[in-house]
């Protein structure tokens, strides 16, 4: 079963997004931790199969393997020393519900980077995995997505596919201020204020449709379109 992230497969995904295997047992990770983690640069894959998690191991980078443990399984700390021997980089969390009692320190000993035992909140699991995975938080800043596109504003870089582009500064801002308004309609006024506010280099608007003319090139076959809404402005959406 592949891992789809804004339409796209798992082997495509931006190298700077994190890519996550929850192998679980029940539904309480699952459902703190499902599809798309609460940080906008890591995406998720829930499995409650042993045969999927290794074949997205095998086949992938996998930056994080959380395993859920509510009744002690040998296999499952076999596939922790087989994901330590063949994935180095890839840091291992374990969490525990306190009825399972499994050996805390043979996991470990197996290769897992982290034991915890539930209760665990969302807030707290979101934590523990954002320092496996070495987010710097202040230095990455949020990803904006639309279909196959991410957008981080910091450094002005469009992630389309596995293919990176670097916009210019003004470049990124218009199509951030879309992504944060996708489905809405965007009138050349609302652009220009909520872009250049009452600076003294306020353009004209055929400059704004120079500028979202340069965008549908860079989003051509993307998945997302900037759309004209005749006499209104413009739409950001999904094909």
């Amino acid at each position: 079963m592949p891992l789809h992230y804004s339409g796209a497969r798992i082997d495509s995904i931006p190298k700077m997004i994190k890519q996550i295997v929850a192998l679980v047992q029940s539904d309480v990770v699952s459902n703190k931790y499902h599809a798309k983690p609460e940080h906008s640069a890591t995406v998720c894959h829930t499995t409650k199969s042993l045969v999927v998690a290794n074949d997205l191991i095998e086949q992938n980078k996998v930056d994080l393997l959380i395993v859920e443990l509510t009744k002690h399984v040998p296999q499952y700390q076999d596939f922790i020393s087989y994901v330590r021997e063949v994935s180095y980089p890839t840091k291992i969390l374990v969490i525990a519900s306190l009825e399972s009692n499994p050996p805390q320190e043979r996991y470990l000993a197996s290769g897992a980077d982290l034991f915890l035992k539930e209760p665990v909140t969302k807030k707290c699991l979101d934590l523990y995995c954002d320092k496996l995975l070495n987010f710097d938080k202040h230095k990455l800043g949020a990803l904006l997505h639309l279909a196959n596109v991410a957008l981080q504003l910091e450094t002005a870089h469009l992630y389309i596919g596995s293919a990176q582009y670097q916009l210019r500064k003004r470049e990124a801002e218009i199509l951030a201020y879309f992504f944060r308004r996708k489905n809405q309609v965007i009138t050349r006024t609302m652009l220009i204020d909520g872009i250049w506010g009452f600076s003294d280099d306020v353009p004209e608007f055929t400059t704004v449709d120079v500028y979202i003319r340069r965008l549908r090139m860079r989003l051509k076959n993307s998945g997302a379109i900037l759309q004209t809404i005749r006499g209104i402005g413009y739409i950001a959406k999904e094909l």
